[in-house]
């Protein structure tokens, strides 16, 4: 399953709900030693993410990171930089810009 489960505008009062719903019921979808592939931002808590796929069965790695400053709807949706002021390492802000880290994660079933 290769994915881009929206984050900052998920529409959901949980905006981790589309990237926890993959943890949750990926495995619906794969055979044993099947692979999850999808992309998150560092403010939806790359820590969480690793130790829920954990607790659901699958291994993980980061395959890779890149870091790029915010555009320009975070600051639009309500609550959202306040959100992710929460979370530890969630962004970092540099000469007044901020900025995001987005990963790609690799996730093995079994």
């Amino acid at each position: 399953i290769v994915a881009n489960p929206p984050f900052c505008k998920s529409g959901q009062r949980n905006r981790r709900y589309f990237i926890d719903e993959l943890i949750l019921n990926g495995h619906r979808r794969l055979r044993e030693g099947g692979r999850l592939l999808f992309i998150q931002s560092s403010m939806a808590d790359f820590q969480k993410t690793e130790r829920r796929l954990a607790e659901n069965g699958f291994t993980v790695r980061r395959i890779d990171d890149t870091e790029g400053p915010f555009r320009d709807y975070y600051y639009e949706e309500p609550g959202f930089v306040d959100e992710a002021k929460a979370v530890e390492g969630g962004f970092v802000t540099r000469d007044g810009q901020d900025f995001e880290t987005l990963a790609v994660f690799e996730a093995r079933l079994g």
